[in-house]
């Protein structure tokens, strides 16, 4: 399957024109504000503004687990290209998961029993219902079992997420408000970072016959995320599979400003030339599972 010039010329009038910020002005991602999410459930922190930055010098045992992300301070947007068999739009990177690693690029994972969930789409469906449609379309697994996805997600990551703790929220909050937070911020990132269009906006499609310097690819990405370095991941056969986008937030998971970082990987797996292969929605090589 190819890309035709007609549909790359469409899928080119969807790409935000590009803006080069400000010198030294970062990009921040500010996603909750009307208003912000679950504020009204979460306990009461501190504005923002007075906050540390996550993984800074500034943070003392004094700032609460509840208002300051900590450890698990950078935090990571994961994104699938599922392209054999392809999964989730023809034209999107789908979300992987979002991640609390620690501030030297370790992580944690499975931190909180209590907190592993094995029912997320009954969660959504009661405190986030509006979610739904475009997890089952964005946030995919691709052997199909989406629920078995989101529940790993949450379990091995979303449970290390000091902010999202059970303990953050107010007496009277349905004990699974952390789940949806996670989600909802997640999809929230995930509809910022237009991976596919940011490829786009530098001559950067998918395609049968090319391949991409994988530097270019990098710039491509870089330039979008405020100058900071995105790190990307290749299959066995040299295919672009997976990006993430780094971040340093300044407040609670559901309401922090998001500042992009560089990656924390000092090399990627990919060659020096890239593929960047379409997606194949009739395959039949079996699928893996995530």
């Amino acid at each position: 399957m190819k890309f035709s010039s007609v549909l790359v010329a469409f899928l080119a009038s969807f790409v935000v024109a590009e803006e080069q910020p400000a010198c030294g002005v970062p990009i921040v991602y500010r996603l909750f504000t009307q208003p912000e999410l679950s504020a009204p459930l979460h306990k009461d922190c501190p504005a923002n503004a007075d906050l540390p930055l996550s993984c800074s010098k500034e943070i003392t045992d004094k700032d609460s687990l509840c208002c300051v992300q900590q450890p698990g301070g950078l935090v990571l947007l994961a994104q699938f290209w599922d392209y054999d068999p392809g999964f989730g739009p023809e034209d999107a990177f789908t979300l992987h998961g979002l991640w609390p690693d620690n501030c030297d690029g370790t992580y944690q994972q499975y931190c909180d029993k209590e907190q592993e969930v094995s029912n997320v789409t009954d969660i959504i469906k009661k405190l986030e219902p509006s979610l739904l449609d475009y997890m089952n379309e964005h946030w995919v697994s691709d052997d199909g079992d989406n629920e078995s996805f989101w529940e790993h997600e949450w379990n091995k990551h979303g449970t290390c997420m000091s902010t999202l703790n059970p303990s953050c929220y107010k007496e009277g909050t349905d004990k699974h408000q952390n789940v949806a937070d996670y989600a909802r911020t997640a999809i929230a990132l995930q509809k910022e970072l237009n991976t596919f269009g940011f490829l786009g906006s530098k001559g950067i499609w998918p395609s049968d016959d090319k391949t991409y310097p994988k530097q270019d690819i990098e710039a491509a990405l870089k330039y979008h995320h405020s100058n900071s370095k995105v790190h990307i991941a290749c299959d066995k056969s040299g295919a672009l599979n997976e990006v993430w986008y780094y971040f340093h937030i300044q407040g609670a998971i559901p309401s922090a400003e998001y500042t992009p970082v560089d990656d924390t990987i000092p090399k990627n797996n990919c060659p020096d030339q890239v593929k960047y292969l379409p997606k194949k929605f009739n395959s039949t090589k079996p699928a893996t599972g995530y």
